[in-house]
């Protein structure tokens, strides 16, 4: 049986530790309650009558679990009831003292004997290759550094110990079974609040040991009541290149020969500018492989920052020729497209991101960036640990990365997102072995990773819980989401999908066929009955204010979209090949324009 709630015992008042957990828990879409205790109410009757029936799942702190266990004279009454009570407990938040070792020691029987800092601040963190159960894409990777100021290890009888993650030669997260209960020990002093506002830029992984044991943990416990994605997806992107027999050093047959070998799927991030200049027969080898091959949007004319505006107007202009562009490349050459944005140079303003809502794209996907432009609104840790960033209009900003990290991949799929990789033609410099390379590690990672277009992967970006009752709960991102239905049994389908109300709602529908929602509460909520076996789409529609507006003529746009293009690609098929021109090219733009930034 899988618990109902975590309940997160506290001294008296909860302390910063355990309100930042049971936020943790919300966030994985779990139920928390928080249980205090003191001096007088720490005895078997107080928790007999509170704590939820067996199976329950318990959290304490070192420094309480120190407090309950300090010269009672019931405590081997009290542990045997919790060991027999609790099916799944989590101490968190340890520190360094006596006290809170001798509980710990205690508790476990001596497995555990005492707590210190790590040592050696150049140690790394090394997962467990043997408990992909708790560790899952994260199983036996190495990585890190360390954090001094919050981390810690245990000294013990390491026989009595499964160790899930070590730093050196000590444990940092463990579990061990006794009764019926699995205890989980992490060795972190506290808990990150998910609620800190952090740069766009920062890096979830720099939070390792502050929230992921913890999240192993919830989801280990908890499973399906906890959100997850039902499946793991992946997909490569290249960005700018032509649809011509070579562009750089990219040359497509070669790509796909490499994906047919390795097993994965590559998106063409297709410049909209070039739409009369795709090469029938390239056309005609995409066309042949839609098992392999997509194009997305990138861009309108890819001149400098071209996404980076505050004039609405402007921008749903570049927009509206962007996708005329693309619908006239699809009918000359068969070639659909995904409607996702990939901004250029990863550039852009919040107000782009709402006329890509009003002109109905389903997402946009970027690298990292702090958006130009008027001032956004914070953005939090929560908001980068999500499946995409939805900060900026409500439109989802779906995150990518490039092939060079193995443990930021891993951990974009532990948190349930989807694996978005990018590169440019100059990653083939050397040949294809670098990305059948980097690919085959990925997949070593879930065996059950599904590489897909980069539309496709968006679109299946969904999350979903079992509540209490029958109804299968999901969280959307995408405007146009993809749903199957597996259960062996017809489901109905309680949807969510954080909207600001920026924009009216032309339409919502499924397959094709209007829908009732409502809008409320930052949201807009559906329940649809989906029949097993079957695949549905639900798409939602905007209504556009800036329709039948201009903002002037596009010819200047054009002049200069002609020559950038044309020195791109210059610099990409002749120059890139001779490292002193292309070294003596940039020195030389340079002096004329001033160093990128």
């Amino acid at each position: 049986m899988i618990p109902s709630e975590v309940t997160i015992l506290c001294w008296s008042e909860p302390e910063s530790e355990d309100l930042n957990l049971a936020k943790l828990a919300e966030f994985l879409g779990l139920k928390s309650s928080l249980l205090r205790i003191n001096t007088g109410s720490a005895g078997v009757g107080y928790l007999e009558r509170n704590l939820p029936e067996h199976p329950a799942c318990l959290a304490v702190s070192g420094t309480t679990l120190a407090r309950i266990f300090s010269g009672s004279n019931s405590d081997n009454e009290l542990r045997s009831f919790l060991l027999r009570r609790v099916s799944h407990l989590l101490i968190y938040a340890t520190e360094p003292s006596q006290s809170c070792g001798a509980a710990l020691s205690y508790l476990t029987e001596g497995a555990v004997t005492s707590i210190a800092p790590v040592q050696n601040p150049e140690s790394k963190y090394e997962i467990s290759p043997k408990h992909r159960e708790v560790c899952r894409q994260l199983t036996g990777l190495t990585f890190g550094r360390t954090n001094e100021r919050t981390d810690l290890t245990f000294a013990g009888r390491q026989d009595n110990l499964s160790s899930l993650i070590k730093i050196g030669d000590r444990t940092f997260f463990a579990a061990l079974e006794r009764d019926t209960c699995t205890i989980f020990i992490v060795g972190c002093n506290t808990v990150a609040d998910i609620d800190t506002v952090v740069s766009p830029l920062a890096d979830v992984g720099s939070y390792f040991s502050r929230l992921i044991p913890a999240m192993m943990f919830l989801k280990r416990v908890f499973r399906d009541k906890a959100w997850h994605a039902r499946k793991p997806y992946a997909n490569f992107t290249v960005d700018d290149p032509l649809l011509q027999e070579s562009y750089g050093f990219l040359n497509y047959r070669t790509l796909l020969q490499t994906m047919d070998r390795c097993g994965f799927f590559t998106t063409i991030a297709f410049i909209p500018w070039n739409f009369k200049r795709t090469d029938p027969k390239i056309a005609a080898l995409l066309r042949s492989r839609p098992d392999r091959f997509s194009i997305a949007v990138h861009g309108c004319d890819h001149t400098g920052a071209e996404f980076g505006s505050d004039d609405t107007t402007l921008l749903n202009r570049k927009v509206r020729a962007a996708l005329l562009q693309m619908n006239d490349h699809q009918q000359a050459t068969g070639l659909a497209f995904d409607r996702v944005m990939i901004f250029p140079q990863g550039k852009f303003a919040a107000a782009a991101m709402k006329t890509l809502k009003a002109n109905n794209f389903v997402a946009a996907a970027n690298s990292p960036s702090v958006p130009s432009g008027r001032a956004a609104g914070p953005v939090r840790l929560r908001d980068l640990l999500d499946v995409a960033m939805l900060n900026y209009e409500s439109f989802p900003l779906f995150l990518r990365r490039y092939p060079r990290d193995l443990f930021h991949c891993a951990l974009d799929l532990f948190l349930e997102k989807p694996l978005l990789l990018l590169e440019h033609h100059g990653y083939f410099r050397k040949g294809y072995d670098d990305i059948a390379e980097f690919v085959s590690r990925i997949n070593s990672l879930d065996e059950n990773l599904s590489w897909h277009g980069l539309g496709h992967v968006i679109e299946h970006s969904v999350l979903s819980k079992i509540g209490s009752g029958p109804d299968l709960q999901m969280k959307l991102y995408s405007h146009g989401a993809c749903v199957a239905n597996t259960s062996g049994q017809g489901t109905t389908c309680v949807m969510s999908k954080a909207d600001s109300g920026n924009l009216g709602f032309e339409a919502v529908t499924l397959s094709g066929k209007p829908v009732p929602f409502i809008v409320e509460s930052g949201a807009v909520n559906l329940s649809v009955h989906v029949d097993d076996g079957a695949k549905v789409r639900l798409e939602m529609m905007f209504k556009n204010p800036w329709d039948g507006l201009d903002s002037g003529s596009r010819m200047p746009e054009h002049v200069t979209a002609f020559v950038r293009r044309r020195l791109s690609e210059m610099r990409d098929n002749y120059l890139s090949k001779h490292e002193p021109l292309l070294s003596f090219a940039y020195r030389v733009k340079d002096l004329l324009v001033g160093p990128q930034r």
